[in-house]
């Protein structure tokens, strides 16, 4: 479903990766696709990365952590840039999840979101946030982050 909104080529950064599904259907889709593959618990990223070990997956690179809007921040000034970002139903479990989906469309040429469902989340907090909002057109396909000074 997500796959025609992917590049064929470079680096997504895929956020919430849960069990690594999507980083291991587009790697295999598109071998000039590499995955950066960033899971928050600990047992999920252990089963992920036994999966992707299982896989023979080689191009993706499972991070075990988690988004704030001041990592987002930090992230977003240090990094070149990402071919694609997928924040797939995981906006409500970050701090300032306008923040945050702002600073990652920064470095990322394609950005999908998915939205939870109004029940989603952990037990007693509130329904996803209210002042999530669509981040700013990103670069160009062919745009490059100016350099740092």
């Amino acid at each position: 479903m997500i796959a025609p909104e992917l590049p064929a080529q470079g680096v997504v950064l895929d956020v919430g990766s849960n069990l690594g599904y999507y980083g291991l259907r587009a790697t295999a889709a598109s071998p000039r696709l590499s995955c950066v593959s960033l899971e928050s618990d600990e047992d999920i990223a252990l089963r992920q990365s036994e999966i992707l070990r299982k896989n023979g997956a080689t191009r993706i690179c499972l991070i075990k952590g988690r988004l704030n809007a001041a990592s987002a921040t930090e992230w977003a000034d240090s990094c070149d840039h990402f071919a694609g970002l997928l924040l797939l139903s995981v906006v409500h479990w970050v701090d300032d999840p306008a923040s945050v989906t702002a600073s990652l469309a920064t470095i990322a040429v394609c950005v999908v979101v998915a939205l939870p469902s109004a029940h989603a989340g952990p037990p007693g907090a509130p329904a996803p946030s209210a002042r999530w909002r669509p981040p700013p057109s990103g670069p160009s396909e062919d745009a490059r982050r100016p350099p740092r000074p």
